[in-house]
């Protein structure tokens, strides 16, 4: 399995959110549920193109199918994770919402394109994301 992961720092709120490049959602989310013991369950295998986990008040994930990453996927996940953060802290804030969605958004697509540039220079691997 192909993975790639970044923990994004969101020190406002106390907490990390775990970014996860994967070639199979299900299987990273299955080792997600059981390291953390969260007691929920992975979706149906190959169904998902993303999906977010609250672990707990300071870890929440985003995983996402490598394959599949496109703008309206990472901002689908990003949102959910959004509403998470903030609802598990009471806010309900516009604006604390906005400016949390347009940092994840930044931080990942920061990290996705490091990722390909760092890729780019090597033409025998083809590049992990599309």
């Amino acid at each position: 399995m192909k993975t790639l992961q970044k923990k994004i720092r969101v020190s406002t709120f106390g907490c990390d959110v775990l970014l996860v490049l994967t070639d199979n959602v299900y299987l990273s989310e299955k080792r997600i549920h059981k390291k953390y013991d969260t007691k929920e369950v992975a979706i149906e295998e190959g169904t998902a193109e993303g999906v977010s986990i609250s672990v707990n008040f300071q870890l929440y994930v985003i995983i996402l199918d490598i394959d599949r990453i496109s703008h309206n996927l990472i901002g689908h996940e990003v949102f959910h994770v959004v509403n998470r953060i903030t609802g598990d802290r009471e806010i309900t804030d516009e604006e604390t919402m906005a400016w949390l969605m347009g940092f994840m958004l930044q931080e990942i697509h920061n990290f996705i394109d490091k990722k390909k540039n760092a890729r780019a220079g090597k033409p025998s691997e083809p590049l992990p994301i599309n």
